[in-house]
């Protein structure tokens, strides 16, 4: 072997000795830094347990305050709700004291104490025919009672005249506090009606019994084409406890109203127009006149249907003069 040989051999032996000896490096300098991320990653994994925790803990805060906050709204309702009955207590007490030291014998008296027996013969219809009240009802106080019972209760279409008006009455009032809380979502929403009746509730002067606004619905404004409310859509209790007596409320965006029984079902519109044809029959034969009484139809009338239209027609028209002469 040459001596250049060896010296080839002897620098190539150096070389891969430093090339090992780099490597030993840097597996070390690797071996450190895995190592050093390892312990960095491990009170990272700690923090982010702790931050899962946290957020857990947050939400269920969140959850318990949400339940915490409709509670609160359902006992102000209540609140409100046994604050007024309270006052119509100390008022009816008050009353009652004053009446039974008068004098019974004093007409006047006497009307009175009859006026409040009809109060409590109304209240008690009502505890024996819960169908007959409404929501509503709770907004009731002493004087709308006295409003209700001003006539005399004898038959049971009293009764239902009486429960009628009451409910109109407490109905009208709501319709206000509605429209209020409506005009009020509009101005905060670009003039967009509501989808669901529930998006109103934070828009009440005070919370609204969930029952009441679940009476009432959402519905195109030609269901109630008389009301000249605004807009495309009103808000109208979705049915009658009584569509003989009952009004139908509608609420819109530039106010609301109230329109008559008919309303519901418009049975009277229905038997007018089934009649027209005997209307027309009747003043052929009798030089355009109109009649005078209803029964001067009667020998115009030809089919099942218009006699059953003249029966409709005749016991509203009954009704309405009984109503008028009380």
């Amino acid at each position: 072997m040459t001596t250049i040989q060896k010296t080839v051999i002897t620098a190539t032996i150096a070389i891969l000795a430093g090339v090992g000896i780099y490597e030993a490096c840097q597996a070390t300098k690797m071996r450190d830094q895995v190592q050093t991320l390892h312990q960095q990653q491990t009170p990272l994994a700690g923090q982010i347990e702790q931050l899962n925790k946290a957020l857990t803990d947050a939400t269920n805060k969140l959850a318990a305050l949400s339940a915490d906050n409709e509670r609160l709204n359902r006992n102000t309702a209540e609140l409100l709700k046994l604050r007024s009955e309270a006052n119509l207590w100390r008022s009816d007490a008050k009353e009652l004291a004053r009446l039974q030291t008068g004098d019974p014998n004093d007409p006047a008296i006497s009307e009175a104490l009859s006026w409040r027996g009809r109060v409590k013969m109304l209240k008690q219809h009502l505890e024996q025919n819960p169908g007959a009240g409404i929501p509503e009802l709770q907004m009731a106080t002493t004087q709308d009672w006295l409003n209700a019972a001003r006539r005399e209760l004898k038959t049971e279409v009293d009764y239902r005249r009486a429960m009628s008006g009451l409910r109109n009455a407490m109905e009208s009032r709501f319709a206000n506090e509605l429209q209020s809380a409506l005009k009020n979502y509009l101005d905060a929403n670009n003039k967009q009606f509501p989808t669901d009746l529930s998006l109103l509730q934070p828009y009440f002067k005070a919370p609204v019994d969930d029952a009441i606004l679940q009476r009432y619905a959402i519905l195109p404004k030609e269901q109630m084409p008389n009301l000249g409310m605004g807009g495309k859509w009103i808000i109208s209790p979705k049915s009658a406890v009584d569509e003989e007596f009952d009004s139908r409320v509608g609420i819109g965006p530039d106010g609301w109203g109230t329109a008559g029984s008919h309303a519901w079902n418009d049975p009277i519109s229905s038997a007018i127009k089934t009649l027209d044809p005997v209307m027309k029959a009747y003043a052929a034969k009798n030089s355009g006149r109109e009649p005078t009484k209803p029964a001067e139809l009667l020998p115009y009338i030809e089919t099942p249907e218009q006699r059953a239209a003249y029966d409709k027609a005749l016991k509203f028209i009954e009704a309405s003069n009984r109503y008028d002469k009380e």
